[in-house]
């Protein structure tokens, strides 16, 4: 089977080779996107833990508030007194926690989509060499 005809390719196979060109150029699009979540996840520096705001008692009976970090561990509940006030680093420790999960929730997404793009070009490849 000849696959050019002097220098063009028969029409079935020239749009084969645009879809492939497509299916390249969605694939490399993804592919960044991927590259791009993992250097932003790798910049980040999480916490484990929630903060809890909690209430304490004295000898008198009078209630003080502070802050706790609640950390869970294979032993159970560990609590991590913090003090009366938060340092910002600990809360942008946190916050990048909050990121991480997301950002972990769009890279799924993303390896998902291209997934389904390959195998959707490889049905569109498969229906169309059937043809040619």
């Amino acid at each position: 089977m000849k696959v050019r005809y002097e220098g063009r390719y028969t029409p079935n196979l020239e749009y084969l080779v645009h879809r492939l060109e497509e299916f390249f150029e969605e694939i490399e699009k993804v592919d960044s996107e991927i590259e791009k979540v993992l250097k932003e996840i790798r910049s980040l520096e999480p916490e484990r833990g929630t903060l809890v705001y909690k209430w304490v008692l004295n000898k008198v009976g009078k209630k003080y508030w502070y802050w706790y970090l609640h950390i869970n561990t294979s032993q159970g509940l560990k609590s991590i007194y913090i003090g009366k006030y938060v340092p910002q680093g600990l809360i942008k420790k946190l916050e990048d926690k909050r990121k991480l999960r997301y950002l972990q929730q769009r890279l799924r997404d993303l390896r998902r989509e291209r997934k389904s793009i390959i195998e959707r070009y490889i049905n569109v490849m498969r229906i169309n060499l059937k043809m040619v």
